[in-house]
């Protein structure tokens, strides 16, 4: 059989075209067909394929060894407990802490009356932090600042070192913010909620124990929201946490409404009108702007043509041909816009050539794989039409980008989410290897998906599950980024697996990262 180091190595011979060879996995022993690949180095394009088959192979148990005995993996280089600190201080976590301490100190400035030293909140204060958080919580949200924050970390990669690189691709943590302020305005109501029950207690009027009860109603509602959002009781009532943070929220809002005037004309003053309390008062203006922000993204509500193509059993194509997607940004689709919303990965079209360059081409595909009872559901009736809501939003894989070289670990339907990174044949600058492992690819994806990442990367590490069993992820990934000099390793799997593999990268001291349950 044929080497299989040419596959791994980096290193470039005195020509700009070498010979590849790829050895092709067999149920079969002994059955160890090889295809050839001519490879131009300079360029780093391929420049023909010599056998078909080659596009469908898998990585075989040879290869794979080979390739673990390039670089070992070592023992950790920290300390487990400690690390274990280290990996909990996350930068989603950070921007929760620092959402708290904004919060304090806004308490510490607001209340702290001149007479006295000590702290003395007011009805007044609490529903202006209460409704500010709820606004800064819901535009952490909104499409077009996700994209601005990602494009703006893409930039940054044009002129910054390494370091500074990696520290602006956490912009995917900025679910933090949101999660932040939403915790933040439940604390904050609260307090609200307190001071109105000893307003109404002290003086019992009409308005005061209206504005009492909608607090107590809305308070409900904020705690059973904040709940159903935690990350377990998300993954396990999935469809019940979604439809929560929409009806209960848009309930909030409407009661908000409410609220915001009962408990202001409760304590107004005679002299004062209750239609100038309400312009001059913060709370006011906070809640019209967040309700413009929840009504925004309806506003691009479509329900758009599409073309189906089953590639498996499994899993479906679906091709939009409107409107450009940036890579890897989020496809917001419903078959019932009210009820459930389920984002996918957009695989923008390549740019068309012409005589004088490229131009830019309309359209997106989308790969749907059978993740559960919805996904299923459209892969066994595609559809001809399907609602498309808000617009599409960068998502995490979007900051390989900011790198030149990169390793990309993925497992089962996580291949979909990076097809979009190459899907422009003018994007020079950026390299990428990819490890991905599954359980039969060819017969759960269709072999157009796996040409897709064969011509992404025609030395791609195809670990057949089925075929060579499970390999270890980390100790891969490991000797990749050494042989091929990557700047990072990127991991798209599931909740377990994902934090799993960055978290053992990280102790030996290669840059990693992941998408989290919330990014």
């Amino acid at each position: 059989m044929a080497s299989c180091t040419s596959c791994f190595q980096s290193s470039v011979s005195k020509s700009p075209y070498i010979r590849l060879e790829v050895g092709v996995a067999s149920k079969k022993e002994g059955a160890t067909p090889v295809s050839g690949l001519d490879f131009d180095v300079e360029k780093g394009s391929v420049l023909s394929i010599s056998s078909q088959e080659n596009i469908a192979s898998t990585t075989d148990r040879h290869c794979l060894e080979t390739l673990l005995k390039l670089h070992p993996l070592p023992m950790p280089k920290h300390d487990r407990r400690i690390y274990s600190i280290l990996f909990f201080c996350s930068t989603y976590r950070l921007g929760f802490v620092a959402i708290a301490i904004a919060n304090l100190s806004f308490l510490a400035v607001s209340s702290r009356s001149h007479s006295s030293p000590t702290i003395h909140l007011t009805a007044y204060i609490a529903s202006i932090a209460t409704a500010a958080n709820i606004f800064v919580a819901i535009l952490a949200r909104n499409d077009h600042l996700i994209n601005f924050w990602f494009k703006s970390a893409i930039l940054v990669s044009r002129f910054a070192p390494l370091s500074i690189r990696l520290l602006a691709a956490r912009v995917y943590s900025y679910g933090g913010i949101h999660t932040g302020c939403a915790t933040a305005s439940v604390a904050w109501f609260v307090a609200l909620v307190a001071m109105l029950t000893i307003q109404a207690r002290d003086k019992p009027t009409g308005s005061s124990i209206a504005a009492a009860t909608i607090a107590y109603t809305i308070l409900v509602l904020l705690i059973s929201i904040m709940t159903l959002a935690l990350p377990t009781m998300r993954e396990r009532f999935h469809n019940t946490f979604e439809l929560s943070h929409r009806f209960l929220g848009w309930s909030v809002l409407i009661l908000l409404w409410g609220s915001i005037p009962v408990s202001t004309f409760s304590a107004l003053r005679s002299e004062e009108s209750l239609s100038h309390a309400l312009l001059v008062h913060p709370a006011s203006w906070l809640l019209l702007a967040t309700t413009l922000l929840v009504i925004y993204p309806w506003i691009y509500l479509r329900r758009r043509a599409v073309k189906t193509t089953v590639l498996s059993p499994h899993a479906l194509k679906l091709t939009f041909n409107h409107g450009p997607a940036p890579p890897c940004s989020g496809i917001k689709l419903s078959l019932n816009p009210l009820i459930e919303t389920h984002a996918m990965a957009a695989i923008p079209h390549s740019p068309i050539r012409t005589i004088t360059g490229y131009r830019k081409a309309k359209g997106f595909d989308l790969i749907v794989s059978n993740a559960g009872d919805w996904t299923k559901a459209l892969i066994e009736n595609p559809p001809e039409r399907i609602w498309l809501r808000g617009l599409p939003a960068i998502g995490m894989m979007h900051v390989a980008l900011s790198f030149r070289r990169v390793v990309l670990v993925v497992t089962g339907s996580g291949i979909a989410p990076i097809l979009g990174l190459f899907s422009d044949p003018t994007r020079t600058t950026f390299n990428a290897r990819i490890v991905w492992s599954t359980r039969s690819p060819v017969k759960t994806y269709g072999e157009e998906v796996v040409r897709m990442v064969k011509r992404a990367d025609p030395e791609a590490v195809i670990v057949d599950t089925s075929v060579v069993g499970r390999w270890d992820l980390v100790a891969l990934a490991y000797s990749m980024y050494f042989e091929t000099k990557a700047e990072v390793v990127l991991v798209m799997s599931n909740g377990k697996v994902t934090p799993g593999i960055v978290r053992a990268l990280r102790s030996r001291s290669v840059p990693a990262m992941g998408p989290i349950f919330d990014s």
